[in-house]
């Protein structure tokens, strides 16, 4: 298995769906939500808020996880993600129908090989669903927002259930 992603140079059609909103109106919620209404087998990752300083992340093909906290290095925050995001990113890849990035944000700013895996994953596979943080210095925000082949969908209190079959729908191939 490589231990790296190579960019590619073109982009496979499909549903890519990005979700944002402010914090705490529900966006993980939703997404599980709408996982929890397909028949698709889920890979990628999730990082969860633990506390207010300490942060998760897990791979979904398994595992504990790890945990690091939010004032702790950046070049050690960047090697998680590099290690541990980009070893995510290629099981899901290899292993199932749509892959979950929960969430793209400032943390894994640093992170080079990570960036580059997951624009590189948005560009090869067709179904993926994933939160963006909206920040004001944000490569994942700048990047994927500026993309033809991504839906964004704002999260609200009044459309959060609404989308969660809207969404789902599109992914399961109803239109």
């Amino acid at each position: 298995m490589k231990n790296e992603m190579q960019r590619s140079t073109t982009s496979i059609p499909g549903i890519k769906i990005f979700l944002y909103g402010d914090r705490g109106i529900g966006k993980t919620m939703l997404l599980n939500n709408i996982l929890k209404k397909t028949n698709l087998r889920p890979g990628g990752f999730k990082t969860l808020k633990v506390s207010d300083r300490e942060v998760k992340f897990t791979d979904l093909s398994g595992g504990d996880g790890i945990s690091f906290f939010i004032d702790d290095d950046s070049q050690k925050i960047a090697n998680i993600f590099d290690r541990d995001g980009i070893s995510a990113l290629i099981s899901a890849v290899e292993l199932s129908d749509i892959i979950v990035m929960d969430e793209l944000g400032f943390l894994e700013s640093k992170a080079e090989k990570f960036r580059a895996g997951v624009m590189n994953t948005i560009d090869s596979f067709p179904k993926i669903i994933g939160i963006l943080k909206k920040y004001k210095k944000n490569f994942f925000w700048d990047a994927v927002t500026k993309r033809k082949d991504v839906i964004l969908h704002k999260v609200t209190k009044e459309n959060r259930d609404k989308l969660a079959d809207e969404i789902a729908g599109l992914l399961n191939g109803k239109k």
